[in-house]
């Protein structure tokens, strides 16, 4: 798992996906799913740039200590 350290990316995505090699899942936010309104998981051809977000991010487990800097910088 990976969290993004790039701002402008961040604020550019607002859906959340399941991206595999063959298909791609485009998802309800976990808000959504927490307060039990009606959304879909479904299935798209669409394919977000996965490997740019991917390049812009940090390993949650090898850098945690990096996501914390940022996030406490991030509410200062």
């Amino acid at each position: 798992m990976r969290v993004l350290k790039d701002n402008e990316i961040d604020k550019a995505i607002h859906d959340r996906w399941i991206i595999s090699q063959n298909v791609c899942y485009n998802l309800p936010s976990p808000d959504i799913v927490a307060r039990g309104q009606y959304s879909e998981i479904k299935a798209t051809s669409y394919r977000p740039p996965f490997v740019e977000w991917w390049q812009n991010s940090i390993d949650i487990a090898t850098e945690w200590n990096e996501i914390e800097r940022m996030r406490g910088s991030k509410y200062k």
